[in-house]
């Protein structure tokens, strides 16, 4: 009996982890005598009842689970009766709306084409061709210049080799022909070969030959990376701020892009570039390049601290905002002639 050790518990806690978890006092004495070994059994026997407790709740949670996913299985069995049921149903709606004819592609015959305009002219474009699909309007777009030039453009573009830094300054200051800086200072009006028209007729709703029918030549300047407007009416009548404030603070006169300024310095203009109609094919309205999906920092004043990063979001000025803008401007501009 003397020799007998007992059965030894190979899963109770072992002495390290017990010592580290109570106080001398909760142990009852040093190790191998019977209150340590008592306590010791005691706090196993904690632990294996919580251990217990939380597996029902496990077994609990695992048989809400199991009754959840059942019903849902049952849900998803049952859903494609449901969905042939709508289907059926929805037969004669689908019979109705399919007698319209398709409505015109987005992507037509002029896709090609399309593709070689630069990218304020292709969102245009694309946005005119959308307005026009989705109401229905009698609001056209079409494309017009060179498309064998615009292809040309676009390889010379795709192979053109950036200038070596200082080199345009260089050649900038052998420039004393007075000739050769006029020419330098039109060049950076070049248009893209590409340019769009947009004719807007009156709005239904208005009696005929009450406002005129307006034309937008859209036009875009390459050096200066800006879009220019002109406007031609069907009365043929001459109004050249038709355009002007069509948006508040708006009138197009110097370019919204402000590094431009520095481009006309450099060919010795000492100004701010004024756009009119006999040295530039249109006016750089805000709106258009806001329409053409380009924003660019406020001008400002000349104090620095108050410049502002172009906002991330567009102005507010959508396509159908222009449309309905030049409309009222029509109506307005017909109201004061017959006055």
């Amino acid at each position: 009996c003397l020799n007998c050790k007992g059965h030894v518990l190979d899963d109770l806690i072992t002495e390290e982890e017990f010592e580290s978890m109570t106080t001398s006092e909760e142990r009852g004495g040093p190790r191998g005598s019977h209150e340590y070994e008592l306590n010791r059994l005691n706090k196993e026997h904690k632990q294996r009842e919580e251990m217990i407790k939380s597996l029902k709740q496990q077994e609990l949670r695992k048989q809400l689970y199991e009754g959840k996913l059942t019903s849902q299985r049952k849900f998803l069995d049952g859903l494609q009766a449901h969905l042939d049921a709508i289907y059926n149903a929805a037969e004669p709606v689908r019979k109705e709306f399919s007698k319209s004819a398709p409505l015109p592609s987005l992507h037509s015959e002029l896709a090609a084409t399309a593709s070689l305009l630069p990218s304020p002219l292709y969102s245009i474009y694309y946005q005119a061709h959308s307005y026009q699909v989705a109401f229905g309007e009698d609001v056209a777009v079409s494309i017009e210049g060179d498309v064998t030039e615009a292809q040309a453009f676009m390889k010379a573009q795709a192979t053109a080799v950036p200038p070596t830094p200082g080199t345009d300054a260089k050649k900038r200051r052998k420039r004393k022909n007075k000739d050769m800086e006029e020419d330098e200072e039109e060049s950076l009006t070049k248009p893209h070969p590409l340019f769009l028209k947009l004719k807007i007729p009156p709005h239904a709703e208005e009696p005929p030959s009450t406002a005129p029918t307006i034309t937008l030549t859209f036009t875009y300047l390459t050096k200066l990376q800006i879009v220019v407007v002109q406007h031609e009416l069907s009365s043929k009548e001459k109004e050249p701020s038709f355009l002007q404030d069509l948006f508040p603070n708006d009138s197009g006169i110097f370019s919204p892009l402000v590094a431009n300024d520095y481009l006309y310095i450099n060919v010795n203009t000492r100004r701010p570039r004024a756009f009119n109609e006999s040295n530039s094919p249109g006016r750089p309205y805000k709106w258009a390049q806001s329409v053409g999906c380009m924003t660019f920092p406020a001008r400002d004043s000349g104090d620095t601290s108050n410049i502002k990063a172009p906002a991330l979001r567009d102005s507010g000025i959508t396509f159908s905002k222009l449309v309905k803008a030049l409309r009222e401007r029509c109506s307005v501009w017909t109201q004061v002639k017959q006055m």
